[in-house]
């Protein structure tokens, strides 16, 4: 009889079928989390480095700034 007490215990002790398939699904999810995370650094990664490139520099040369303290001596049409 000790040994079935002994199996009984050891059976009472490990989980059950259910419990194996939900740590399972977690372990899935985890895996599937950490890929995406990994995934979405690399392509921000990427996008800094092509971001980071002005591909318009010296095409439009300096232009003056549009103030408002400037001005034009043109009376407006308001009232």
């Amino acid at each position: 009889m000790p040994a079935d007490t002994a199996e009984q215990e050891s059976a009472a002790n490990a989980p059950s079928k259910s419990a194996l398939k939900k740590a399972a699904k977690e372990a899935e999810k985890a895996k599937k989390k950490a890929e995406t995370a990994a995934r979405l650094a690399s392509q921000k990664a990427s996008t800094r480095e092509t971001e980071s490139v002005d591909h318009s520099q010296g095409d439009y040369g300096t232009l003056p700034l549009i103030q408002s303290t400037s001005r034009t001596g043109k009376i407006g049409l308001g009232g």
